[in-house]
């Protein structure tokens, strides 16, 4: 099966390294387990490839059809099947999904259904009338976060 991005070959069994594109930069698969994927390169109907476009998604290059607004701004994803807590920040966020910086122990992996609390400051809350804003979404992408280690990556599509 060819990578659905950029027809690339997809390397990796699934059972001793994780289902990836070739074309997907080590940083994206490094630490995920192996029946993680698959993990796609994200090229489609782009020129940049390799690396160069991991470290773009990361410096506001638009991956989807709605703006992406940079925005640093501390968050709490609640894993229901763990009953737990992990804090962040977010990198970007769209209508329809955000990329986070997370704790890199934080154990998270694709298709993880989340909770994500983006706590409000306090006149807003008592405005709404909540101390959160809340979105559920799925996690679709986990890496390493470039340049700062102990720090993963998590992207999640809302609405999931």
């Amino acid at each position: 099966m060819p990578c659905k991005d950029c027809g690339g070959t997809m390397v990796g069994d699934g059972d001793s390294s994780v289902y990836h594109c070739e074309n997907t930069p080590d940083q994206m698969t490094d630490g995920i387990e192996a029946d993680a994927g698959p993990i796609y390169c994200g090229m489609a109907g782009d020129s940049t490839s390799g690396p160069d476009k991991f470290f773009d998604r990361f410096d506001g290059a638009e991956q989807r059809s709605d703006v992406r607004s940079e925005l640093s701004w501390p968050v709490s994803l609640w894993f229901p099947e763990m009953n737990q807590f992990y804090n962040g920040k977010t990198i970007n966020v769209s209508k329809t999904g955000a990329i986070m910086s997370m704790p890199l122990s934080m154990p998270i992996r694709l298709g993880h259904d989340v909770e994500i609390n983006f706590p409000r400051t306090t006149s807003l809350a008592r405005q709404k009338g909540q101390y959160a804003r809340i979105k559920l979404g799925r996690v679709v992408r986990v890496g390493l976060m470039p340049g700062r280690p102990g720090l993963s990556t998590v992207a999640v599509e809302f609405g999931k």
